[in-house]
This record gives structure tokens, sequence and C-alpha cells, in this order.
């Protein structure tokens, strides 16, 4: 993970060249993104950046209004937490806020899907928000934050066949030099595991690097 961290992060520049555009006004934030769902990925610390708890803070300090880092921290607060926009007020509030901001004309249209794929997660509407995830991976393979999430949404839904299948229509797709492309080997393998499929899951497990 270490050779990944802050020298070699995405700015705007490196985000627009892997086909995933952002709308964020600063490389700072955009360095954050990236360096966040890269630590969630590997389930590593990166002590170059002070590890994942001070990269998420840095990240929502960063652009408050950003479009993808503002998915990505909804995501953190539902999957990570289990509170529930009927019985805590802030987190509905969070909920509400991030709706609003998917309504904004100045994001594209993948950030947009991601937010109202973070909003429904959040409001308890688990297969609509499977659906939205795989629509941004049709398009973008390589979105590393939408494989992520709809892979855990999978994990958390009991949907071994999901967790899967949705790694395995992306991997073929990835660039040899994506970041984090080997930890895909790892979700692969998580889910062939769950299948049944030890010997495939182990082919895949020893590709993670």
């Amino acid at each position: 993970m270490a050779a990944w961290c802050a020298d070699n992060l995405r700015d705007l520049a490196g985000w627009e060249a892997s086909n995933l555009s952002l709308t964020c006004s600063s490389n700072e934030t955009a360095k954050l993104l990236d360096g966040t769902i890269r630590q969630i990925v590997s389930w590593r610390d990166c002590d170059q950046l002070g590890g994942i708890a001070k990269t998420l803070q840095q990240l929502k300090e960063a652009e408050a209004d950003a479009a993808l880092p503002s998915a990505l921290l909804l995501n953190m607060e539902a999957f990570g937490t289990g509170m529930s926009v009927e019985t805590n007020q802030d987190f509905r509030k969070l909920v509400e806020q991030t709706e609003a901001l998917s309504k904004s004309p100045s994001i594209n249209g993948r950030e947009r899907k991601h937010l109202k794929a973070s909003c429904l997660w959040a409001r308890g509407y688990f297969p609509e928000a499977q659906n939205t995830w795989e629509e941004i991976l049709a398009k973008h393979p390589n979105d590393l934050i939408a494989v992520k999430f709809a892979h855990d949404s999978y994990f958390f839904s009991g949907d071994a066949e999901g967790k899967r299948d949705s790694v395995a229509r992306v991997l073929p797709k990835w660039r040899k030099d994506e970041p984090c492309r080997s930890y895909l080997h790892g979700m692969l393998a998580f889910g062939l595991e769950e299948c049944g499929q030890y010997e495939e899951a182990e082919r895949n497990a020893l590709l993670v690097s």
C-alpha cells in the first residue's frame, strides 16, 4: 500500500485519465479521495497519509459540497455504524443533504449515480442501491468506489453470488496498472469461497499483492 501513497495519488488530471472525471475544485480533494478509497480497499493504513481516520477527516474538511467525497463519506456512515434515518436525526440530516447535492446541475452523471446509490442504501433500499452501483460499473468498470461498495452491499445482504459476480464482471476490464487492481482478486476470492469454489478462490487469493 505504501507504494501508492502520497506521491502516486491521482489528482484531477489523474482521475480524468482513468475516465473517472471529478467535479470537485481542487487537486487536494482528488488526492484525498484516492487515498481514502485505496486504504479502504486494501484494509491497511497508509503511514504517509496518517492512516484512514486522518484521511477521512481531511476529506470531510477539504470540500464540503464535493459530490463523490460526499457519497463515500455517507457510505462509510451507512455501512459502518448501523445508524437509521428513522432514529438518528443527525444521520437523517446527512442523508437529506446528500440527496440535495445529487440534484446539483454542476455534477456529472457518474457522481449523481453515486450519490443516489449512497442515499438509497442509507434509507434501506438495498436492491435499488445495488442496481445503481451496477449501472455505474456497466459504464465505468474501473470505478473502485463503486466496486468496493457494491461488493460490501452484497456481503451485508448475504448475496454470495452477487459478491462473486459483480467483481468477476469488471476485473477483466481493468488495466494491469490500475491502482489496487490486485485487491479485486481478493474480493473475487471471497465471493468464490462463499459460493464453494475453493480452488478458484485460492488461485485468485494468491494474486493479491
